[in-house]
């Protein structure tokens, strides 16, 4: 039986959740392909009908590899052997996995047990629930009526105010989201964390939060973190913003910048203030 890693090819959406996914193969150092994704004909903010940017690859042949339609999606080896890995949770065990040495599923019984607790409430609550519901509305109701999809998204922006607080309660006195080392629990909130700033006066998040300002500030350091000069978001206004980050990275020649800079997004700063 062969040892030899699998051929991986990571599927992303600029500015989307896929952002902690690409984060973490840089950090592991495992060789992957990356397929750029973008909204397709006919799209719209209930779906993007999302499509290669390069045009290889059309909304169904997406749909033929991933039937549900939306990112992140891992392929991992070719051809017959292929195997298909979805939601980010997964993805982000699959890939710890594939360096267990660095422990980013957590250590120990109960330091395991916090990182899928966090995982679990992170793709329940806050992406589904909070940022799904406050920039897509329309999946949550079949009622297009406006006053129903103001309903819906301000309830989701009382569920990402409460989490973001949440997660400000839970970083007290901690350098990382479980135990004293970077988990993949951190690639995942920094994720949150900037989509939020885009959405708030410059400085508010930061000046409410300082704790996960702090956590923010520390993911920008380590070598493998994927960052982008400006994200597509998936709001009805298709609005290109730029990205805030109090403290951010003041190095960002790694692995993962050289791999943004190479599929054709503008250079990343070496600080955002």
């Amino acid at each position: 039986m062969s040892n030899q890693q699998p051929a991986l090819t990571l599927y992303v959406y600029k500015g989307s959740c896929t952002i902690a996914a690409h984060s973490l193969l840089a950090h592991i150092g495992v060789p992957y392909k990356i397929v750029i994704l973008q909204n397709g004909p006919g799209g719209n903010s209930t779906n993007s009908r999302i499509q290669a940017a390069d045009g290889s690859l059309t909304y169904e042949d997406f749909l033929k590899i991933n039937p549900k339609g939306y990112v992140p999606v891992l392929t991992i080896g070719e051809g017959s052997a292929r195997e298909v890995l979805t939601e980010l949770p997964a993805i982000l065990t699959y890939g710890a996995l594939l360096a267990p040495d660095l422990n980013l599923l957590g250590t120990g019984v109960l330091g395991r047990a916090r990182v899928a607790e966090w995982l679990a409430w992170a793709s329940g609550t806050i992406h589904t629930l909070g940022f799904a519901g406050f920039w897509r509305p329309g999946r949550f109701a079949d009622d297009s009526n406006p006053t129903t999809m103001k309903d819906i998204q301000n309830r989701a922006e009382k569920t990402i105010v409460g989490a973001f607080a949440q997660i400000e309660e839970k970083l007290k006195g901690c350098e990382w989201a479980v135990g004293d080392a970077l988990t993949v629990v951190d690639f995942n909130l920094y994720v949150y964390w900037t989509w939020w700033i885009t959405e708030r006066p410059d400085g508010e998040v930061a000046a409410q939060h300082p704790n996960y300002a702090r956590l923010v500030a520390k993911l920008g350091n380590p070598e493998s973190l994927t960052l982008e000069a400006t994200i597509t978001y998936h709001t009805p206004q298709k609005r290109r913003i730029a990205i805030f980050i109090e403290k951010a990275a003041k190095s960002l020649v790694d692995r993962a910048a050289q791999s943004w800079v190479s599929m054709g997004y503008p250079p990343v700063p070496t600080a955002h203030r």
